[in-house]
């Protein structure tokens, strides 16, 4: 499974992250941690570290999306904007 979009759309929730002036440190602290567990995942499975099943990569890149686009609707300036 390509798990390159999922690692793209991690890079940029995890930029709305570190530059949202609306979050408290603690917030950000939480959510900076759940990427990088994400990020671990990712790169554990594409570096062969790991042998997760097709399936489970499958759950985890819907997990990352989820989480992503979550980021997106929330600290995204231009999404917020329109909504």
């Amino acid at each position: 499974m390509n798990l390159n979009p999922a690692c793209q759309q991690l890079d940029e929730a995890m930029a709305l992250i570190d530059n949202s002036p609306q979050l408290q440190p603690a917030t950000r602290s939480q959510l900076k941690t759940q990427g990088v567990l994400y990020a671990s995942f990712i790169n554990d499975v594409q570096s062969g570290r790991t042998e997760a099943c097709e399936v489970t990569q499958r759950d985890m890149a819907d997990l990352i999306s989820e989480f992503c686009m979550f980021i997106q609707s929330e600290l995204n300036p231009t999404t917020r904007a329109a909504q």
